[in-house]
């Protein structure tokens, strides 16, 4: 299941503004006026960024709405877990969320805390340098935050355990019914599936896997 923000009211109604640029950049380039041409183009420019930026406050709006943790593809991670198994069933659950059960605990407040995950997303796109990869993630799970070390091993995983340390002494969950965070900018996890594996040699390279989105943590 993939929710496309580009699919939305919100996002068509903004995009009517970057086509009426696209039009007056060819009227521009019919009249052979480079200035203005110039212009536009730095007007397209900046729009395009301004619509990248709505595509994820859409998404985000999208995920604290629908998502309920009862109705969650359910799993817990760690070092023994088979990933792939792990992300075959959710594939297969046609579930839009995944939620990995109780993988860090928040010093804190000790409590445990678990990880939203999603299948991708239509017509968004995250880059990140710091791309987590599930089989790391899992090497990581149920540790105490403070006790993850800021090694090279853990390099992909670290932003998001500092991101989770901010959480954790930022908020006052003492007390308080369990909650969704929606964090202010996905985390890339990448994951290989049993489809990535089958094709090898055949369109597929070895090492391929599928792209997902961290998008919150429950706690």
């Amino acid at each position: 299941m993939h929710f496309d923000p580009t699919n939305t009211k919100e996002y068509k109604k903004a995009y009517a503004k970057l086509e009426a640029l696209k039009q007056e950049m060819s009227d521009a380039h019919d009249k052979n006026e480079t200035d203005r041409m110039y212009k536009i183009d730095a007007k397209i420019g900046d729009y395009l960024d301004e619509l990248k930026a709505l595509q994820l406050k859409i998404y985000k709006k999208h995920v604290a709405k629908t998502f309920k943790a009862d109705d969650a593809y359910m799993v817990s991670l760690d070092s023994k877990s088979k990933t792939i198994q792990i992300l075959d069933d959710f594939s297969t659950s046609k579930k839009e969320f995944m939620m990995l059960r109780n993988i860090f605990l928040m010093e804190r407040h000790m409590k445990y805390c678990s990880l939203v995950v999603t299948q991708g997303c239509s017509g968004l796109r995250i880059v990140d340098d710091t791309d987590i990869v599930m089989s790391g993630l899992k090497l990581v799970s149920g540790k105490v935050l403070s006790n993850i070390p800021d090694n090279e091993a853990n390099e992909r995983v670290m932003p998001l355990v500092k991101s989770l340390k901010r959480i954790d002494y930022d908020m006052n969950t003492f007390g308080k019914p369990q909650k969704l965070y929606v964090f202010k900018r996905p985390y890339v996890l990448h994951g290989q599936t049993s489809e990535d594996r089958f094709g090898y040699g055949y369109g597929t390279l070895y090492g391929d896997t599928t792209d997902y989105m961290i998008v919150g943590v429950y706690f």
